[in-house]
Order: C-alpha cells, then structure tokens, then sequence
C-alpha cells in the first residue's frame, strides 16, 4: 500500500472519529444542559436540584425543560421545596455563540412551592435563603467551573423576561401539624435580569431568581397564616426558658 494511501486513510479515519465524537456531542446535548442546570442548582441552594428531561431546539431557539425538582433541606418532612413540570426557555438565535448570551423569556407554568416550618420554628424557605446567601457571597467552594466563551471568558447572560405563573402553595407546621394550607400563588415577573451590568453569570442569574421566588413564596406563606405556628413556637421557647430561669432562682 502506497503511502499516500494510507495518509489519506489515516485523514478519513480521523475525521470519521471527530465527526461520531461531534454527533455524540449533539445527541447528547439535552443531557449535557440538564446536568449544568443540576450542577449550578445544587451550588446556589446547597440542597440537591434534579431535572427529568430537557428538549432542545437550537436553531429555532426554544428549549422545554420538565421534572424539575429541588430537595427540601434537612429536617423537613415533604420531599421537595419546588417543583417544576413545565419551563419553556425562549432564546434570542442572534446571539448564540456571542458573550452574553440573549434568553428572551423564561416562562414556569404550575409550579408547586412546599413551605413547611420544623418543630424548632424555622421554615424552609428560611433555610433555602440563607443557602443562597451563603453562595452568592462566596463562602461556599465552587464545585463546577464557571461556563466560557470561546474565548475563554465566562459565559454572561441577560434574561429579558421571567415569568412565575399559576403557582400553588402548599404550607404545614410541624409544630401544628392539623394546620394545612392550599392556595395559589399570585405571578411573579422578573424583566433585564443581568441587562444592566452586560451580563451576568448563571450562578449570578440563579442566586438572584431564586431570592426573589423564594422571597415572593414565603411573604404568601406568612400572609397564609404559617407565622402564626412560628410566633407560637417561639412564645412556647420563652415561656421554657423562663421557666429554667426561675428554678434557678427558687422561684
């Protein structure tokens, strides 16, 4: 066999292997997406963030995202804090491959949001916010490197429109445990997320979406009563450790 032959074969050979290697790529890309979105979840709330799957249209610049779910944190009872069933993501095309990347909408249809208060008085969400600050403020170690450009740049985005819609709210005390809450939830609407500053980062993004779901969600649980089972327990703490100071008292 002639050498160029066998240089051409080994060119074929090659390219063949980069192209398989390029298709699993996009084959896979949904996954791929789902694992980022885990990945960042689960570093901003410090508390397990699934998703069941995700559909990618690139050239029409749409991706849906189902089964979302994010883990209550310890000492709570539901399985979850949010779920998520339907996430319709509409990107701008125009800006695929640039830095930032344009998102024009985010829409949550139904979401589900499970406020509960353990039999110390502290909600979830209480927990889940202070998680967030947590990360964002950076005394967390990163366990994902940041997304990047082409260049090497990390990765911006502006998100020009959020929308939270047809929400429901469940709430329940652990410290009244007959004491259960169904209502709605009103729509919660966020517009330029990351437009002012060019850009922000998607743990940025996150860090700053969930704190105002999470914020909108627990001013719906309070106005629902929850505080109440709260106040209640904190008056129970009072009255106990009164008690401790007048035995030690004699009184």
């Amino acid at each position: 066999m002639k050498m160029g032959t066998v240089v051409l074969i080994g060119v074929v050979v090659i390219i063949t292997v980069i192209g398989v290697a390029i298709w699993q790529i996009f084959a896979n890309l949904d996954a791929i997406v789902a694992g980022v979105i885990e990945n960042v979840g689960t570093e901003v709330l410090q508390t397990p963030v699934k998703v069941k799957t995700v559909n990618l249209d690139i050239t029409g610049g749409k991706a849906g995202i189902s089964g979302m779910t994010i883990k209550n944190p310890p000492g709570f009872s539901d399985p979850y804090v949010f779920s998520m069933d339907d996430i319709a993501v509409d990107i701008d095309v125009s800006s695929l491959g640039k830095n930032p990347l344009v998102i024009e909408e985010i829409l949550i249809r139904q979401p589900k949001v499970f406020a509960e208060v353990n039999k110390e008085g502290v909600s979830n969400l209480q927990t889940l916010s202070k998680n967030i600050e947590a990360s964002s403020s950076g005394t967390e170690d990163k366990q994902e490197p940041a997304a990047t450009d082409e260049s090497g740049e990390e990765l911006k985005l502006i998100i020009k429109k959020f929308r939270f819609e047809g929400g429901n709210l469940k709430a329940s005390s652990q410290i009244e445990p007959d004491k259960k809450i169904d209502q709605a939830l009103p729509v919660i609407s966020m517009n330029n997320l990351g437009a002012d500053t060019g850009g922000a980062t998607g743990q940025e993004i996150a860090s700053e979406m969930m704190k105002i779901l999470v914020a909108q969600a627990t001013e719906a649980a309070v106005k629902a009563g929850l505080d109440k089972a709260i106040e209640k327990e904190k008056e129970n703490l009072m009255n106990k450790a009164g008690d401790k100071l007048k035995g030690l008292f004699g009184n």
